[in-house]
Formats: structure tokens, sequence, C-alpha cells
């Protein structure tokens, strides 16, 4: 969208300045007015659900970010933060699933890779932690070999 007034785009924008400004309730308000001009608007979705988390809402933290994979099932992004909302509100198991769907989309997310091993340690799978490592000991050398050309 391009940000003309009273867009969608115009009130994610908005939204995302309040929020940064940690005026959760505007953004929570500017969030709304871009999803009622576009209920498929991900990136709302996304912010609501962390200015959620930053009240410590952690149930609509999950249904927004729940929305966000309804509205862009392939945005890995919205895929991988939906399994750290499952991890706030205890189910791991849903976490886990999450992490994982964000690594079929992308095998690559290193963020993904990292909390869905840490997720196997806590649930008490250490074997499937370990299965990943030398995923993620990859993924992580080729950051450092793409950070370094900068």
């Amino acid at each position: 969208y391009e940000l003309q007034k009273d867009s969608p785009g115009y009130y994610y924008s908005l939204g995302n300045l309040a929020d940064d400004k940690k005026q959760w309730d505007k953004a929570i308000q500017l969030y709304f007015k871009a999803l009622s001009s576009d209920p498929n608007y991900t990136a709302a979705y996304m912010g609501r659900a962390s200015v959620y988390y930053d009240e410590g809402l952690y149930q609509l933290e999950v249904s927004n970010y729940e929305k966000a994979v309804a509205s862009d099932p392939d945005n890995v992004d919205a895929v991988y933060y939906l399994g750290t909302a499952y991890e706030d509100v205890g189910e791991f198991d849903k976490a886990i699933g999450a992490y994982s769907r964000a690594l079929i989309i992308n095998p690559h997310y290193k963020d993904a890779l990292h909390d869905l091993s840490l997720e196997y340690i806590a649930t008490g799978n250490p074997k499937k932690a370990r299965e990943l490592l030398p995923r993620l000991m990859a993924v992580d050398r080729a950051g450092e070999r793409n950070f370094s050309c900068l």
C-alpha cells in the first residue's frame, strides 16, 4: 500500500510510530484501523501481537500471530513469531510445530533452528536438538561469511 491518508499502510505506519514511543493503546487503535481497511493486512496483526507481548497480554499475542499466519501462511516471520508466542503461554508442542513449519518455508532460518533446538531440550528430547546442531552451525558459519563480506 502507498502511504495515502486513510490507507491500511498509513494506519500501520502510524501504529509503528506509536509503538516506538510506547504509546501502546494508540498503536492498538491504529493497527485496528489498518485491519478495518484490510482484514488480511498481515503486518498489522504482527504489530498488534508485538504490542500485546509488550503489555504482557500473551493470549492476545498468540491470537494475533495466528491471524497473521492465517492471512499469509508463507510469511516465515509470522510463523516464527507464532512459535515464540506459543512459548510465552507454555504451549511448547505448538511452538515446536510453528518452528518446524518456519523451517519448511525457509530451511536456513537461524532463529527458528535455534529456538526449535531449545524447545527440544526443554521438552526432554535432547537427541532431536543434537540432530539440529549441524544445520545450525552451517547456517551460523554461512552468516559469518556473509557478514564478513559487508
